[in-house]
């Protein structure tokens, strides 16, 4: 993740230079192979770039910010100077599209928004941004931001000063950014491991298991557990709802492929 705020120079070739530094201050011996490895690119290319002996593209500036996982402010600050070369100024409705996409991004990203929806399905569900806040253990001003977002999005209404559900059963399909999905799984991943700590084992369940696989059958594999979780929420989301909670279900690769002829 980038350190600093959303874009501390006029170029990103000077973000890149900035950025290094900063890690450099951190760590001494942090180098320059380490940060050309940090925005997916070789060595040799990065300090042409960063030595202007080499043209930073917007492709290629694309691509780095999608290695360190950029939000869209500052991904739109940090490639703006190199599409100022190649694109007309932006129209109110190119506008108003770039704002939706933020809150797009926003909603897959940070797990309040989705929390907040199941919430408000929740038994003595209270429309006060503080009582949002405390049960979900978040700040006032992320509870506001998200259902401002929300209500542009039209997930949410607002009626008499009171925020309302305009929309179940809310889903993410198609054209989601890439670094949204890093982020919420990471997020995801820390709430699971805080609540080793801080839930009581009777009101969780953590667990896993180890398999030799044919990969062949990921696909297979992956529809089994999206119908996993659709008859789960089904069963689930029946009955006196009074709390919310996060599935989490993890399959993921611990063996490395070796080459062929190992």
């Amino acid at each position: 993740m980038l350190g600093g705020g959303n874009h501390p120079a006029a170029h990103p070739v000077e973000w890149l230079r900035e950025e290094y530094l900063r890690r450099r201050e951190r760590n001494p011996s942090y180098s320059l192979r380490a940060f050309a490895r940090a925005l997916g690119l070789s060595p040799g290319p990065l300090s042409e770039i960063l030595s202007k002996k080499r043209e930073l593209s917007l492709k290629l500036a694309l691509r780095i910010a999608e290695h360190i996982a950029m939000n869209p402010e500052q991904l739109e600050a940090f490639v703006q100077p190199l599409r100022e070369r190649l694109v007309a100024p932006v129209s109110a409705r190119e506008a108003q599209f770039r704002e939706l996409s933020v809150d797009t991004y926003y909603l897959i990203a940070d797990w309040y928004h989705f929390a907040i929806l199941s919430l408000m399905e929740t038994k003595g569900f209270q429309s006060r941004v503080r009582w949002i806040a405390e049960r979900l253990a978040i700040s006032v001003v992320e509870v506001r931001s998200a259902l401002e977002r929300m209500e542009r999005l039209e997930l949410v209404v607002r009626k008499a000063q009171k925020w309302f559900l305009n929309q179940e059963g809310v889903t993410t399909t198609h054209d989601v950014p890439n670094g949204a999905l890093k982020k919420s799984h990471q997020q995801q991943l820390d709430i699971a491991k805080a609540s080793l700590d801080s839930v009581p084992v009777e009101e969780r369940d953590i667990t896993s298991m180890m398999m030799a696989i044919d990969v062949s059958k990921l696909p297979q594999a992956k529809q089994y557990i999206r119908q996993f979780r659709r008859q789960l929420s089904q069963f689930l989301e029946t009955g006196n709802k009074t709390e919310v909670y996060n599935l989490s279900i993890q399959l993921v690769p611990l063996s490395k492929k070796t080459k062929q002829g190992d």
